[in-house]
């Protein structure tokens, strides 16, 4: 096999392996993004530039909002339901205790499982990281456009794991809420 010479043709044959292996990757790897789910809702818009990211258009929840929650978590039927839209690797790590797992890139695996306890809740607080982590708002819209969400139901707690870290309160680590 003949090697192409130019700077240009290498170039063009180093990206395509990437791109080879990236999509060979995306089918194998039962962690990677799955690339026939559209994880942005493209009528989510920019808010031009002031430094605050997406405009999401949901209720907030404020750290001390979340905490007061915690004992509403386990009613029957729920009326608050919690959930961390971060990876499975990050739940176990430390979650707020009595969140539900639901992760934004893989929710399929999930969303099932979860489906009558978004239907049952009253209140929906939906967290990730916090700071620059996004992915509470992405799984919020996922969940209004594509799952039938009340957007009325769902809170974005936008300090997210760090500013409750960073208060003190309770987390839980392993699988269980």
């Amino acid at each position: 096999m003949r090697l192409p010479t130019s700077t240009l043709a290498q170039t063009a044959v180093f990206a395509l392996g990437v791109l080879v292996l990236g999509v060979l990757n995306s089918y194998i790897n039962p962690n990677a993004l799955r690339l026939h789910v559209a994880h942005i809702n493209p009528t989510e818009i920019h808010n031009g530039g002031e430094g605050k990211g997406l405009e999401h258009g949901y209720q907030t929840a404020s750290a001390e909002d979340v905490k007061s929650y915690l004992d509403l978590l386990y009613e029957d039927p729920p009326y608050v339901m919690m959930i961390d839209a971060r990876s499975e690797a990050h739940y176990q790590e430390g979650h707020i205790p009595g969140s539900f797992l639901l992760d934004h890139y893989h929710q399929d695996q999930y969303i099932k499982e979860l489906k009558p306890t978004l239907e049952e809740s009253a209140i929906i607080v939906i967290y990730c990281t916090g700071g620059d982590c996004e992915d509470s708002i992405f799984l919020s819209n996922s969940l209004v456009y594509n799952h039938g969400v009340e957007k009325e139901k769902i809170f974005i707690f936008e300090g997210g794991v760090e500013v409750w870290e960073e208060k003190g309160y309770p987390m839980k680590e392993g699988a269980e809420r």
